[in-house]
């Protein structure tokens, strides 16, 4: 009995050549063939000719015969090999016996050992449990390895930039063809060559600056890196462990921030007071649904003719009135703006009135997390009135 090869891959088919020859002086009438083999290693595909039982384990012809002196009697069998053997197991073993005249002859057995090798590459990616910010670099350590038993050839690992980072060259290994600052989506690759057996490997870092501001919404950044071979020595038997995935939380937050100013005049009753509102998104991320509001103070009506548009607010509305103006999305890293919120001092002022404080706030949706210096996001303006009573008399004798 003989294999096609003394070596196979976990995967690939192999055949065994069975060859009885009647190597006596008579001719054999009656010649079973048993075939048995280890169910842990090899699988069952076919065989010539066709065996007359099929078993878990065991092939049985029940008459290759007769065979006459000199003559040969020949099976092939085919398996698929199932698992590595790590060695020369006894997978495959033939018994055979022959009959002459109702005399059994003795039982010959014969074992083909084969080696079954296979490869398993694996990864596996971590950023070291940390938490990264907008603006910092993030550093992947991918840690590869071959768990099998045979040496391959042309192992690359591959990345691929995720979102909202660009390609740090200068903090990653040596060797990946992606250039500095490549963006997301590009697919960077990093050749490792060779690689030996039973857990041989090594590590390489792959690192990424993190945008800022980050864009709304964006509280993770998760990257997927793999590990490849050229296939020349078969099929990877465990796939899923050739893919590592790894989610890095981010710590970013849109800072709103106000201020208010009436530009340091002195008002009077029935003048106008025009405040701007300077506002700004401080953080590292940008904002949604970013609101200003204002309350029409004590002593004055809304101005709408002379504010900026788009306060919810009508003209003319009276103190204690709240307006709301709109800014929606809001870009971080000091993106910003003003707006203008007047009103008019009523006319004449209550006593004991001598200046007119306002009170203005700006906030979002809430939706990329708290404000991390709520403080400044209110600001408040006192502007001087001035107004006194004037007192006339005049005195007539009616003549």
């Amino acid at each position: 009995k003989r294999a096609d090869r003394s070596c196979v891959i976990v995967g690939e088919l192999i055949s065994f050549t069975i060859e009885l020859t009647n190597t006596g002086g008579f001719t054999l009438t009656t010649v079973p063939l048993t075939d048995t083999f280890d169910t842990g290693y090899l699988s069952y595909v076919s065989a010539s000719p066709v065996p007359s039982v099929v078993s878990a384990g065991q092939l049985s012809w029940a008459n290759l015969g007769p065979l006459t002196i000199g003559q040969k009697a020949t099976v092939v069998v085919t398996y698929t090999a199932l698992q590595s053997t790590l060695g020369g197991n006894t997978l495959n073993r033939i018994t055979a016996t022959g009959m002459f005249s109702g005399v059994v002859l003795p039982v010959l057995g014969y074992d083909a050992p084969v080696r079954i090798t296979q490869h398993d590459l694996r990864i596996a990616k971590s950023d070291g449990g940390i938490t990264t910010t907008p603006g910092s670099i993030l550093t992947y350590t991918l840690v590869y390895s071959n768990a099998g038993d045979t040496a391959l050839t042309g192992v690359v690992l591959a990345e691929t930039v995720p979102a909202n980072t660009t390609f740090n060259l200068g903090a990653s290994t040596p060797g990946w063809t992606c250039a500095n600052g490549s963006g997301a989506g590009t697919v960077c690759a990093l050749v490792i060559g060779p690689l030996g057996i039973n857990g041989a490997g090594g590590s390489a870092a792959f690192a990424l600056n993190v945008v800022s501001p980050l864009p709304a919404g964006v509280t993770t950044l998760t990257n997927t890196a793999s590990v490849g071979d050229d296939n020349t020595h078969g099929a990877d038997p465990a796939l899923a462990n050739n893919i590592s995935t790894d989610s890095t939380p981010v710590d970013a937050a849109p800072d709103l921030r106000i201020a208010k100013s009436d530009g340091g005049i002195t008002t009077t009753p029935g003048s106008m007071v025009a405040y701007t509102l300077a506002y700004s998104n401080a953080g590292a991320q940008n904002a949604t649904g970013a609101q200003i509001t204002e309350t029409v103070p004590a002593n004055t009506t809304f101005n709408a003719g002379a504010s900026t548009a788009g306060w919810s607010c009508s003209d003319g509305s009276a103190a204690g009135t709240t307006c709301v103006l709109t800014i929606g999305a809001l870009a971080g890293n000091g993106a910003g703006g003003s707006a203008t919120f007047a009103v008019i001092a009523v006319s004449p002022l209550p006593a004991g009135i001598t200046a007119l404080t306002n009170t203005t706030a700006i906030a979002d949706d809430g939706a990329n997390g708290a404000d991390p210096t709520p403080a400044n996001n209110t600001s408040t303006d006192t502007t001087p009135m001035d107004a006194t009573p004037d007192l006339q008399i005049a005195k007539s004798d009616a003549a």
